[in-house]
């Protein structure tokens, strides 16, 4: 009788404590859901006449003992569980509920106390500490949340930011924390709303400062050569050094992109390597540079993840050795674009070393050569010699086919010095120059690739078209020849284009050919005309250059390829207003740009016929305090808008759009309430928006 729940153990389980019934007897805990007996008198300790009982949290080990009053001898007796309390403190005296409880008490009715609002804590470990952080981690065995108590005395007096969110597996980190200062502290995790439990003191000591120094580093290492030991030692600030309880990754970074760094300097176990372990019980480590190409390099190592220590930085500067007669050859195989070896005859190179340009080797001078696909070159019959980290340069070209290859490399100490299989490809066509010969012929002029037999011509109505290499729905010539061989170039003229028409522009790419194959396409080259108007007042034209011509840099360039024109102006969005060329005053003469409009005024009505490579667009729109209009030219690529109403619609906030009408010297605007105003629009033509 006099029954009670007790925590007996310190778990969470509940057991049952209680006397003999009717009599003054002996005291017992025994487990409620199988009634075996868990401790009792007087097995466990001497025969007692308990005439009463009482059970409360007595010893402060946050489990429960057992009062007595004996009636034998008229004293009060206090049993506890003598075995060790293996489970995290539970602070039931803070718990209202507790009080009550223990302060109310009904022969009948005693009342029980749960603790299943109890997180039990596990695994309270500290993880990364550094000299003013720790992250602090543990396990409950239910869903609570996250909290640290901590100070430099078991007093504690400092709690981080509590984390409410619901979990199991906790982690805290504590910042703020004073260098090299031994911390205590405790966890604490509740579950919802309940009440808090708390772990058993631990302690953690925070790091002291230390930095990654370079203890011996080389200022200067020969291209190609491995460098003597760089010792990245870890240190405290007075110099000493540091050993590492555990294996520590040091990250390293070199501002040299041909730079290798090994922890091995043999040349079979090198390996290239952007991070190293600093093993546990040491403070030091290894490293070895090379490079091949000549110049500074940085090189940083640091800690990762961060401990807040200072990183090592040095700073190798890497020479080119003295040159060497020393033979060294350089060797590699070659294919034409169709996988064939090309002809022993029709091979021809030349090669150099770059920091030299004019000593040149070719396939006739000593040991150099070429012969059934394979080509070699003696790096010791430079005329000044060679050296490792010395780039060379090399330039094939095949006369059979037309084709040509280059190689770039660094030298290395290797010999012979293989390079990687060399497919040749034609090189595509580079434009020159342009001509209009007559009222609407146009001649224009690209680069002579040695050996290319031939080109291909592809021309369309719009600007960035897919030439039709395999079809050749868009190409208007094949195999073209050079015109005028007697003049630098490739001249060809193109009779069919009308230059000069408005109405219809075009647009030109070119390739070379040896009959099997072609070229990358050249640069897009086009022609774009605009007609100029007078009237009986002034004669302002609206233009815009779509295409874009280095000729054409300035407002009096422009001014100057116009015939008749004495005006150039821009409307300049800043000031709502036109900004104008001057010719008589220098400091007018603006910048002009490809895809920009412009307002010119003539003497007399022409043609202008802009030539150049097509402009992509794209502009940037400002409102102002006053109005809001900017000056665009419809991008050649949005052929799809052809009237003023989709304009409008493209446009983001646009609410007006206008035409500059040369005839009445005025502007034409749509408006979106009057349909009959909705005028087409072009590409590559100016408009007000």
């Amino acid at each position: 009788e006099s029954i009670w729940t007790i925590d007996w153990e310190g778990g969470r389980k509940e057991y049952i404590a209680g006397k003999a019934r009717h009599v003054n007897g002996n005291i017992g805990v025994f487990d409620a859901l199988n009634g075996s007996m868990r401790w009792c008198t007087p097995v466990d300790k001497p025969a007692v006449q308990a005439s009463m009982i009482y059970v409360a949290d007595i010893a402060g080990d946050s489990r429960e003992e057992i009062v007595v009053f004996d009636q034998s001898n008229g004293t009060i007796k206090i049993y506890r569980n003598d075995d060790p309390n293996p489970y995290p403190p539970k602070p039931k005296w803070q718990d209202p509920l507790y009080k009550r409880l223990k302060q109310n008490w009904n022969y009948y009715s005693p009342g029980g106390y749960t603790y299943g609002y109890y997180p039990e804590i596990s695994g309270v470990e500290p993880g990364l500490v550094t000299k003013s952080t720790a992250a602090i981690s543990w396990d409950t065995d239910q869903l609570s949340d996250s909290q640290v108590e901590y100070g430099i005395t078991t007093g504690y007096g400092m709690l981080s930011a509590r984390d409410t969110s619901q979990t199991t597996d906790h982690s805290v980190l504590l910042t703020g924390l004073s260098e090299g200062t031994e911390y205590h502290y405790r966890v604490i995790s509740r579950k919802g709303s309940g009440n808090p439990s708390y772990s058993q003191d631990y302690r953690l000591t925070t790091d002291t400062p230390k930095r990654l120094e370079f203890e011996s580093a080389p200022s200067v290492v020969f291209a190609g050569q491995i460098s003597t030991p760089i010792t990245v030692q870890l240190e405290n600030l007075s110099g000493v050094p540091q050993n590492v309880n555990s294996d520590i990754v040091l990250s390293i970074e070199c501002t040299s992109s041909t730079a290798e760094i090994s922890p091995d300097n043999t040349p079979s176990g090198w390996t290239p390597v952007d991070s190293v372990i600093l093993a546990a019980g040491t403070h030091s480590v290894d490293l070895y540079f090379k490079d091949l190409k000549e110049g500074s390099a940085a090189i940083t190592v640091y800690e990762n993840p961060d401990l807040e220590w200072t990183d090592a930085v040095t700073q190798i500067s890497v020479q080119i050795a003295p040159p060497t007669h020393e033979s060294h050859r350089v060797q590699g195989t070659l294919r034409t674009s169709a996988s064939q070896t090309p002809a022993n005859g029709d091979i021809g190179f030349s090669a150099h070393i770059k920091a030299r340009p004019s000593e040149i080797l070719y396939p006739s001078s000593a040991n150099c050569g070429y012969a059934d696909g394979e080509w070699w070159i003696e790096c010791g019959s430079f005329l000044s010699g060679w050296s490792v980290g010395n780039e060379i340069a090399v330039t094939f070209i095949d006369s059979g086919s037309g084709e040509v290859g280059y190689i770039e490399n660094f030298l290395t100490d290797i010999t012979p010095e293989e390079q990687e299989l060399l497919i040749l490809h034609l090189e595509p066509p580079v434009f020159i120059d342009h001509l209009i010969e007559g009222l609407n012929t146009l001649k224009f002029t690209w680069s002579a690739n040695p050996g290319t037999p031939g080109f291909n011509i592809y021309r369309d109505t719009t600007a960035f078209f897919e030439p039709d290499l395999m079809g050749g729905t868009n190409r208007l010539q094949t195999n073209v020849q050079d015109e005028d061989p007697g003049e630098s170039g490739i001249q060809w003229t193109d009779n069919l284009n009308g230059v000069g028409d408005q109405t219809t522009n075009h647009y030109y790419v070119i390739t070379s050919t040896n009959g099997s194959v072609e070229s990358d396409t050249s640069e897009r080259m086009g022609e774009f005309d605009f007609f100029l108007k007078t009237t009986g007042t002034t004669s302002f034209n609206s233009i815009s250059l779509p295409l874009s011509n280095s000729s054409i840099a300035k407002a009096s360039d422009l001014q100057e390829a116009i015939p008749g024109c004495n005006s150039v102006a821009y409307w300049n969005a800043l000031i709502q207003g036109y900004t104008q060329y001057i010719e008589s005053v220098p400091f007018t003469d603006f910048d002009v740009q490809g895809g920009l409009p412009y307002y010119v005024h003539v003497n007399a009505e022409t043609v202008f016929t802009l030539i150049g490579s097509p402009v992509r667009a794209s502009y940037g729109l400002i409102t102002t305090s006053g109005t809001d209009f900017n000056e665009i030219m419809l991008p050649l690529d949005m052929g799809s808008i052809t009237s003023a109403s989709q304009l409008m619609e493209a446009i983001s906030g646009c609410n007006a759009v206008a035409r500059w009408n040369a005839s009445d010297q005025g502007y034409d605007q749509y408006i979106p309430m009057l349909p009959f105003s909705d005028f087409q629009v072009r590409v590559g033509y100016p408009y007000l928006v």
